[in-house]
């Protein structure tokens, strides 16, 4: 005897038909970089220019960033004084860091990007000058504001530590160590789920991941910030699969 499907099969059916992954195959982001919240443990003379978004009203770079940079429109912290090059040059010389953010004002345009792909958020630049006021061990917040297809994220932050060592022939490094780290963002996009997570500062193309830089007096050096964003499963079709899977089975010890 043949038996008519019951309602519940028909729904479990309509559920398991009904799922499908997300359909986009790229996606377009853009990167805000700002540095905030800087404390230190000794005496510190620092400027913070947070204008990686800004098109207007821009304020003047230290000749040290200009020089390497075409654009004010980046985000930027300084500590510290280079005496020295700072007469030489009649502007402030300091040791920084500066963020050109991926589709910023400055940076290199919005690029669309693969799912499942690495990709570059910006460029972030760590300069060591011979400086002094320079705190001894400063940690600053560095964040980005991150837009995906017209979509705000909520703002990913690392903590930063600078070890600013004495100047001279035994103290020939400063280090800037990765002390913490964003967690993975998931958002909604067009109704389907995705996940943002974060790889790391690379110096080589995303080849390898550092947590630490240690840099000698007068050096500059440029790492990339690198991310993945992948399509995950929405965990209510997932449960609406499994509700369809158990339907299935009462369906059957019903026929039997």
């Amino acid at each position: 005897m043949i038996y008519p499907p019951r309602k519940s099969l028909l729904y479990g059916l309509l559920a398991v038909s009904a799922f499908s992954a997300p359909t986009a195959q790229a996606v377009t982001v853009t990167t805000i970089g700002s540095f905030n919240d800087p404390t230190s443990t000794g005496y510190l003379f620092d400027i913070d220019i947070n204008q990686d978004d800004a098109s207007t009203g821009l304020s003047p770079m230290p000749a040290n960033v200009s020089k390497y940079s075409t654009t004010n429109s980046l985000a930027y912290y300084g500590w510290g004084i280079d005496v020295g090059q700072s007469l030489s040059t009649h502007t402030i010389i300091q040791s920084h860091f500066w963020f050109n953010g991926a589709g910023s004002v400055g940076g290199d345009p919005a690029a669309e990007v693969p799912l499942g792909t690495a990709f570059s958020m910006g460029l972030f630049t760590y300069t060591n000058e011979e400086t002094i006021l320079s705190g001894g061990i400063v940690n600053i917040d560095f964040q980005m504001a991150i837009n995906v297809d017209g979509l705000s994220l909520a703002p990913a932050e690392y903590r930063i530590r600078i070890n600013n060592t004495l100047n001279g022939p035994s103290n020939p490094f400063d280090t800037a160590e990765i002390i913490s780290t964003p967690a993975s963002i998931s958002f909604l996009l067009d109704g389907s789920p995705y996940l943002l997570t974060f790889n790391g500062f690379s110096r080589d193309g995303g080849e390898n991941f550092e947590t630490v830089a240690e840099l000698g007096e007068g050096m500059r050096t440029t790492a990339e910030i690198y991310a993945t964003i992948t399509a995950v499963p929405a965990p209510a079709a997932i449960w609406l699969m499994g509700t369809g899977l158990l339907a299935l089975a009462g369906f059957a010890r019903t026929k039997k």
